[in-house]
């Protein structure tokens, strides 16, 4: 709101342009630009899951028996992604590609399951991908550098858990 009113001002006569400019000057001055930004961040890491459609866990497909043991385990997020194409050590299938539907009755695409927590919290979900391990993902751990904001402090309230430390700036 602060420049909308300066732009605002602009408009009403060419007296005021110079005290408008200087005002975005002085917006982007060093002090502050301090007072501006003052978000916290968190660290956090995402566990990235790579699979495919017809990898089942018993009766279920393997990202839905995943995400009911995550949710068990009271983690975070997470989200399953679709990809047009991949490739991987093995080549499934007669052909390595999605075979259309009107074949099999599924395309089999690759999957991303991506889930956001703590490194402890995700730990958890350990027991259940070694237990699984013989079925076909790879699963790597990445540090994530998130922004606090009301949304993830809400999510810990509803999570019931303590708050993370905080940071001042991203250490990435």
């Amino acid at each position: 709101m602060w420049l909308m009113i300066r732009f605002y001002y602009k408009r009403q006569g060419s007296n005021l342009q110079a005290y408008m400019m200087s005002s975005i000057l002085l917006f982007y001055d060093e002090t502050v630009w301090k007072e501006v930004t003052h978000m916290k961040f968190i660290k956090l890491y995402e566990l990235k899951i790579f699979t495919a459609e017809d990898v089942l866990c018993e009766d279920e497909p393997f990202f839905k028996a995943l995400f009911k043991e995550a949710r068990r385990l009271g983690l975070g997020g997470g989200t399953m992604i679709r990809a047009d194409a991949g490739y991987g050590q093995q080549i499934r299938g007669q052909s390595g590609r999605a075979v259309p539907i009107f074949f099999s009755g599924s395309y089999n695409l690759p999957l991303i399951i991506e889930i956001v927590d703590t490194k402890e919290k995700l730990a958890t979900l350990y027991p259940f991908l070694e237990k699984y391990g013989e079925k076909h993902f790879m699963a790597v751990l990445v540090p994530l550098t998130a922004l606090y904001t009301k949304y993830v402090e809400d999510g810990e309230k509803r999570l019931d858990r303590p708050s993370l430390p905080l940071m001042d700036e991203p250490d990435c």
